[in-house]
């Protein structure tokens, strides 16, 4: 029974962190990148994750090029993509792998 508990917390603990993630992700858009991305027809962060699917924002971000593709999508925002720090890229690519066209549908405009 003790062993089923520590491997509930754990599972526990990991989903928490997800979503954490994916919610930080969420609000770094919403703060620094909606009203950059609406310039350029991305109208809410929805529209910006649906881009791709999850499988391919996985492969861009194997590829090291998650940067490169959101310089494309949302090219007025080029310099906050530039100066993103290490967990920024972290959450956001949580934030769009977990609304990518075949996710979630994000509650955010």
């Amino acid at each position: 029974m003790k062993k089923l508990s520590v491997i509930f917390f754990a599972m526990f603990m990991l989903t928490t962190q997800v979503v954490a993630n994916s919610h930080m992700g969420k609000r770094f858009y919403m703060q620094k990148l909606a009203s950059l991305c609406r310039e350029d027809g991305i109208s809410d962060g929805g529209k910006f994750a649906r881009k791709h699917s999850q499988y391919e924002w996985d492969e861009l971000k194997e590829e090291n090029k998650l940067i490169q593709e959101w310089k494309k999508i949302c090219p007025s925002a080029t310099k906050v993509f530039e100066s993103m720090r290490r967990k920024d890229i972290k959450n956001l690519s949580d934030f769009v792998w977990q609304y990518a066209s075949d996710g979630e549908l994000p509650t955010c405009n």
